[in-house]
């Protein structure tokens, strides 16, 4: 169980606290690190090449790619979904703000240089354990999807040093062989996994290859019936088509009793014809496509209104949206673009001081930032 401290207010807020078995892990993995900071991967293979380790108790694939640099790390990527959004980030195929946060990855960081400062370490705090990133001068931390990069728990310390193991095993048959992760030679990513011949202390590694990822889609919310049967007879149908979206909103929080932070999204509804906002509603990153379901359907409860139509331009957001519009006979159609719901993004991308893969002033240097004049059909917002 975490462990509770009391804040000024008497409030209780749980902190990370590990079980007995995470200084074990802890120690393992420091070890590990250890000697990875030695011989120093990053050095020899490029941030491009990665290969995939097979996690043995939950199938998940973890891709791994090395980072060099002042700070060089290494990066695992859980799960093919974070594979998929990883390279679109660097293909520059991402189109909307929130999908650059939509990776679920661990990354355990070094310190080679000690003038260079380290981010915050999160040691271990069980009875009797120690720090082992003290000495090896690295920390463990975790992004989760929707998230910024926060502290490791749970399992994140048993992953990581199961990475470094093959990491190690897989520096020396670089050696011999430098295409090994190579796809294109190879016929595809290089992954390790568990011979299922074997089990148990006797359990072998063997190398595989995978051509194909599997995105697992997100799971569609259901709808009540007799809630839809209620609305359908009792809401009042208005000559309207609304602009749907979810947009980004650059600001971390954090719900009480969760431990790590997550970033905020919003579900906007907009006039089709003159883009004025109908409706703005704060949810978390992480789970935005289901609350934007529930929150369209708060709204036509609360203001016993369904539109003629509906527009939105995410195929995630149409997905979860489509079993709702249906039950309640609401046209939902999918747009390729919604101009105002641009504007409304590019709007709170100037007033946060963030700008998003779609803004128009992203390309631009700073100075041509401030001369640039605002898109037709924007918005003034104050930012004082």
């Amino acid at each position: 169980m975490p462990r509770i401290r009391k804040t000024v207010r008497n409030r209780t807020e749980p902190t990370p606290c590990p079980l007995e078995p995470f200084s074990v892990l802890w120690d393992r993995l420091g070890a590990l690190a250890e000697e990875l900071r030695q011989f120093a991967p990053w050095s020899s293979i490029p941030p491009e090449q990665l290969f995939g380790v097979q996690e043995p108790r939950t199938g998940l694939h973890l891709w791994v790619h090395l980072v060099g640099g002042e700070l060089p790390r290494v990066c695992v990527l859980v799960g093919d979904r974070s594979l998929e959004v990883h390279s679109r980030r660097h293909t520059g195929r991402h189109l909307h703000e929130d999908e650059l946060h939509d990776t679920d990855q661990l990354i355990l960081l070094f310190q080679t240089d000690p003038s260079v400062p380290m981010p915050g370490r999160v040691p271990p705090r069980g009875p009797g354990s120690r720090n082992p990133n003290a000495a090896i001068h690295a920390v463990l931390m975790h992004q989760r999807p929707g998230c910024p990069l926060g502290p490791a728990l749970d399992d994140d310390p048993a992953q990581m040093a199961l990475v470094l193991e093959q990491l190690k095993e897989l520096h020396e048959r670089l050696k011999a062989d430098p295409t090994l992760l190579d796809p294109h030679v190879h016929g595809g990513l290089l992954v390790r996994t568990i011979d299922p011949a074997t089990a148990g202390d006797a359990q072998r590694w063997i190398d595989t290859r995978v051509t194909r990822l599997h995105r697992k889609p997100p799971a569609v919310q259901p709808v009540d019936a007799d809630q839809m049967e209620y609305l359908r007879q009792y809401c009042t149908p208005i000559p309207a088509t609304l602009d749907c979206d979810v947009v980004f909103v650059p600001f971390p929080s954090r719900e009480r009793g969760c431990l790590y932070e997550h970033y905020t999204a919003a579900f906007v509804m907009l006039d089709s014809e003159d883009g004025m906002v109908i409706h703005f509603s704060l949810l978390a990153c992480p789970d935005r496509w289901s609350a934007a379901q529930a929150d369209l359907q708060d709204w036509i409860e609360n203001m016993q209104r369904i539109p003629q139509a509906l527009r939105v331009r995410r195929s995630e957001l149409h997905a979860q949206l489509e079993p709702l519009t249906s039950a309640l006979g609401i046209p939902l159609s999918l747009e390729p673009d919604l101009p105002g719901c641009d504007v409304l993004a590019n709007d709170l991308a100037l007033h946060f001081q963030t700008l998003g893969p779609r803004h128009p002033l992203r390309n631009m240097v700073p100075g041509q930032q401030r001369n640039a004049p605002r898109r037709k059909g924007g918005r003034s917002m104050k930012t004082s």
